[in-house]
């Protein structure tokens, strides 16, 4: 599994930020050993904070896609349209089944 977690402004957000995610990400969907990925937001009056999961079936693959010229070529489109996404979030953690949502996440998305 791998996350990430960004903020934006609210009005950032619903113009702006989602559609960009759903093109750069969409696509990842086809990708050898991709499972699939949620995006949870919590918003107050003037934020969305966002964090945005992709679940693996195989960690190699994950790594390969992590580390490739594709990738990097994501994030900095991303990163010109002012969505920064935070590298020091990235984590393994361990491959849950399906489309289980960790009891620690479903709170963060129930908020």
């Amino acid at each position: 599994m791998l996350l990430n977690k960004f903020i934006s402004s609210k009005d950032d957000f619903y113009k702006n930020t989602l559609n960009e995610l759903k093109y750069c990400f969409d696509p990842i969907e086809l990708k050898n050993g991709f499972n699939n990925y949620n995006i949870y937001i919590k918003e107050n009056e003037y934020f969305v904070e966002t964090l945005y999961m992709e679940n693996w079936a195989d960690m190699n693959k994950m790594n390969e896609y992590i580390y490739s010229e594709e990738y990097k070529q994501k994030l900095h489109y991303l990163k010109n349209m002012n969505i920064f996404f935070s590298p020091s979030l990235f984590v393994l953690l361990k491959r849950y089944d399906g489309y289980y949502i960790p009891p620690f996440l479903k709170k963060v998305a129930s908020d």
